[in-house]
């Protein structure tokens, strides 16, 4: 049988169709309303299977949006410690560092541009929070 093989939302539409047929009748009509029961429960599931496909489209779209978020930080902070020292002269130091991508807005913990030797302190610049957020217009 064909509702055997639906899952239950799907029987609940069915037998809630059904349920309104009288089982002696001989009209024509009470087939027409089975089988439009079935096209429904049918309609039903393909919806909560399309659905699924689209939950499975948009996790892998915020995944996406995680790897490219960690690779530009990783990039950014790997390539400011190395370069710092090369175009600036002084050494520079983050501990942590965040990407919104959404927002676009850069989170910096302890970031320090340290002095060069021949000065008394020990740094030019030093961030406990540093947030910058940056404009695309």
């Amino acid at each position: 049988r064909a509702d055997d093989q639906m899952g239950t939302p799907a029987r609940f539409l069915l037998y809630h169709h059904l349920a309104d047929l009288d089982p002696n009748s001989t009209d024509l009509n009470s087939t027409y309303t089975a089988s439009r029961a079935e096209e429904i429960a049918g309609a039903i599931i393909g919806l909560i299977s399309a659905g699924g496909f689209l939950l499975l489209v948009l996790l892998a779209v915020v995944g996406f949006l995680f790897v490219l978020q960690c690779c530009l930080v990783r990039t950014g902070v790997a390539a400011v410690k190395t370069f710092d020292r090369k175009y600036i002269g002084v050494d520079i130091d983050v501990s942590h560092v965040k990407f919104y991508l959404c927002t676009m807005r850069l989170s910096v913990t302890n970031f320090i541009v340290f002095n060069p030797e021949e000065y008394q302190s020990d740094f030019l610049l030093k961030s406990e929070d540093l947030v910058i957020d940056i404009s695309l217009r």
